[in-house]
């Protein structure tokens, strides 16, 4: 193993030997998702639920009155986190329909300010409650078995 290793960083075939697994594992944090390959799911890590629910909870507060700019880094951060949200993509349509009505009228300056529909404060009621026990399944092709008889 060693010496596949120092094989690697002599010819460069290993850029970031920091960033590398070297060691096989079972459950491995990759770009803000843990990849469980026992389990077989994909989930967020806790930093990146933290962070997006402190958006959130933000834009909740001021749901009657915010930026255009704010609604859309929200939907960026939930669109982002959908690998590891089984049914997320189910949870966000109306907030963006609210970004664009409202971009449409503010003619797309993103400095304006829009109102959140009751949806859309659904919608992210349902990212609130639910973000802690979300998580997604690796799907694994199907087995394609040709029985020669």
């Amino acid at each position: 193993m060693l010496q596949l290793l120092s094989h690697c960083l002599k010819t460069s075939d290993l850029s970031h030997p920091e960033k590398s697994v070297i060691v096989p594992q079972q459950r491995l944090v990759f770009l803000g998702f843990i990849i469980d390959s026992i389990l077989m799911t994909v989930s967020l890590t806790q930093d990146k639920i933290t962070k997006i629910k402190t958006l959130l909870s933000s834009l909740l507060e001021n749901s009657f009155c915010v930026k255009i700019r704010e609604v859309a880094k929200v939907i960026g951060h939930l669109i982002s986190s959908l690998p590891g949200v089984k049914y997320g993509a189910l949870y966000y349509r109306n907030l963006e329909m609210n970004k664009v009505a409202a971009l449409k009228l503010a003619k797309g300056n993103f400095e304006e300010t829009m109102c959140i529909s009751h949806n859309g404060i659904s919608e992210l009621n349902w990212w609130l409650c639910n973000l802690d026990s979300c998580f997604n399944t690796i799907r694994c092709p199907p087995c394609r078995c040709n029985f020669v008889f």
